[in-house]
Formats: structure tokens, sequence, C-alpha cells
């Protein structure tokens, strides 16, 4: 008899994960499945724009998340795929790298929208975004903006215009000054890394304005995200503190890593192996978990 009991509970239980599986939204099928490296290359504001792209073997099988990463002033992808040293990481932890590359000589980003006669590189990035899904897996709700110096002032742009599009974003060593007001559709998750012997971009800002400080840049962004007061500094790592706003709206919060002496760098790269974080991990699992959440309305 109790064996017939189990047999009809089991039969039960099978057929109730049958019909949750059957009202259940079917997952999206992935069709554009490329994996590897490989260049995107499209027009836009009359320019050819391209942006290299690390794709893990795991991304034909399913949508991973990406983040987008960008290089300093002077540089290009290939050279923040070898000076971040995020692909190796991307391999291990199953994640997409894009590596887009600054229009023009210098390869400067455009941080800002006064002058009109300088690339879209907003316009740029969207694009880029529509097109990604058209040749690799990519989980919508879980794209993210990293970048150093020229290229952490361009993440944080993002922020601030393509909200509804990036889930949270990592500055490393950006320069603010040039900035746009903020204005973002949503709560945005931010994490911002910056040395405090930054000779670049100084940590506080240059005179007479103080322009770009950083306080004052988690400040702004710790209003924006409606967050609570800062918690009490914590060493995390010699010279390390950590700062943190939250809770914030939304699930987000507002954190800083502060590297007393570093200089102007990706700490952990090839010109910093002393610095007692590592950028490119501490970037990543800042951003491992966060979801794009629904814009703000009213």
């Amino acid at each position: 008899m109790r064996r017939a009991l189990a047999i009809c509970l089991l039969a039960l239980i099978a057929a109730l994960a049958t019909a949750a599986d059957a009202t259940a939204p079917a997952a999206p099928a992935c069709r554009a499945n490329a994996t590897g490296d490989f260049t995107i290359t499209l027009r836009h504001d009359g320019l050819t724009r391209s942006a290299l792209v690390h794709v893990p073997r795991v991304g034909a099988l399913r949508a991973l998340p990406v983040v987008l990463a960008f290089h300093g002033a002077g540089g290009d992808g290939a050279f923040m795929a070898e000076y971040s040293e995020l692909s190796p990481l991307a391999d291990h932890d199953h994640f997409t790298v894009v590596y887009p590359t600054a229009a023009g000589k210098r390869h400067f980003w455009t941080l800002n929208a006064r002058d009109k006669s300088q690339p879209d590189d907003v316009g740029f990035i969207a694009a880029l975004l529509a097109r990604l899904p058209t040749r690799i897996c990519v989980d919508q709700s879980r794209v993210y903006a990293t970048g150093v110096s020229n290229g952490g002032g361009f993440a944080a742009r993002l922020g601030c215009v393509l909200s509804s599009r990036i889930a949270a974003i990592a500055p490393v060593a950006g320069g603010y000054r040039s900035l746009d007001p903020c204005r973002p559709d949503r709560p945005v998750a931010v994490l911002e890394i910056h040395g405090t012997a930054d000779p670049v971009v100084p940590y506080d800002g240059k005179p007479p304005d103080y322009a770009g400080s950083v306080p004052r840049f988690l400040a702004n962004w710790a209003s924006l995200d409606g967050c609570s007061a800062p918690t009490a500094p914590v060493f995390v790592a010699r010279g390390t503190e950590r700062f943190l706003w939250g809770p914030c709206a939304d699930g987000t919060e507002v954190l800083h890593l502060r590297l007393s002496g570093v200089g102007h760098t990706w700490p952990g790269s090839r010109d910093s192996r002393s610095a007692t974080i590592a950028a490119g991990r501490t970037v990543w699992r800042f951003f491992r978990g966060r979801v794009l959440s629904e814009p703000a309305t009213g």
C-alpha cells in the first residue's frame, strides 16, 4: 500500500511539473551564435566604426552577459583587450567582452554633447548594441560598461544617457571633468576605482574649480540613485579603502575603491602589478548578477 501511494505521489509531482513547464514562457531561441575573437564593423554618422568581440565557447549555447570595455585616449579595442586582461576572465566566468575603438586620429571618446563636430560615440554604441544580437547570443538584461581614463569617463557618460540599456557601470581612473549633467532614466549601479596619486585625472579634480573630483562624482550618483548615507570606509586590502552608498533605488548601489598612492592605471595591469586589487576581476564581480530593471515612469 505504501509503495502504491508513493508511486501515485511521484506521478502527481511529475504531472504538476509538466503542467508548470507548459505554462512557463519558453526561453528565446538563440540563433546568432558566433564565438571566439572577431571584429564587428558598422557605418554610423558617416564614419566606419569597429569593435573587437570576444565570446567564450559556451556563448554558442546560451545568451551571455556583455561587458563593454573602453580604452583610454590614443588606444584601441585591441589594446584594451590586452591591457584589461578581461578575455581570459570571460572564458572562465562565461561572459562576452566587447572592445570598441574610438574614432579619429586621437582615438578619444566624446564625453559630452556640446561640440556637434565630434563623433557621435553614444549613437555608435547604441547601434553596436543593436547589431550584437545578430552575431552573438546576448542577455539583454545584463549589459555593462567599464573603461579606463578617457574610456572610464565615457563609461560614466553611458550610464547617464543609455541607462535603459546598461545595468551597471564601472569607470576606472575615469576623467569626469567635461561630462554633461547626468540625467539617467533609471537608477544605475556604479563602481568607481581611482588612485589618490593619479596625475592625469587627479582624485580631487583640477583647480581652480576642481571639476572632475571623484568624491563629487560619487556624491552625484548617490543622489541620482536615491542612496542612503555612505557607510564608514573599510580597508579591504593594503592601501585600498572601500566606500559604499546603499541601499539605493531598485537594488542598486554606489561603490568606490580608493587606492592610496596609486597613479593613473588599470590596477593589476602590466604597468601596475603591485596594485593590491585586479581591476578586471573586481569590475566583473561587481557586475555579476546585476540585472537591468524597468525604466522609471511618471
